[in-house]
């Protein structure tokens, strides 16, 4: 409110369109992930075997902000005697992800100063 004074911004019109922040700042997240494993063995050995794939946009600006995983794993085991088992694991994951965070240089408590920078530095 203004107190009955005149208007701060008489036109806003004149300032142009605008910008849609949530438009700007918002996408949609989507996600994908796929996962195969294949086992087997007899009475003496049995082998364990998967891999996995994982991607993930984040819903903040999505074009930078993402999560991708890909991931192995093998593990078997053989029954030297009655009394010896030997056994392995083998387990490979590898991540990269990207997000948008509060600029520290201003504080928590302004989060949208840091996407505004992103925005503008292209």
């Amino acid at each position: 409110m203004n107190d009955g004074g005149a208007p701060r911004f008489a036109n806003p019109d004149s300032f142009g369109k605008g910008t849609n922040w949530q438009d700007t700042i918002f996408g949609t997240g989507e996600k994908t992930s796929h996962e195969v494993s294949i086992t087997g063995g007899n009475d003496k050995s049995s082998y364990y075997t998967s891999f996995g794939y994982f991607d993930q946009s984040g819903i903040v600006m999505s074009d930078i902000s993402y999560y991708k995983r890909i991931n192995g794993r093998f593990n078997s085991s053989h029954k030297v005697t009655d009394y010896l088992t030997l056994g392995q694991t083998f387990a490979y994951t590898h991540t990269k992800s990207q997000g948008v965070s509060a600029n520290e240089e201003f504080g928590d408590h302004w989060p949208l100063l840091s996407i505004w920078i992103l925005l503008h530095q292209k």
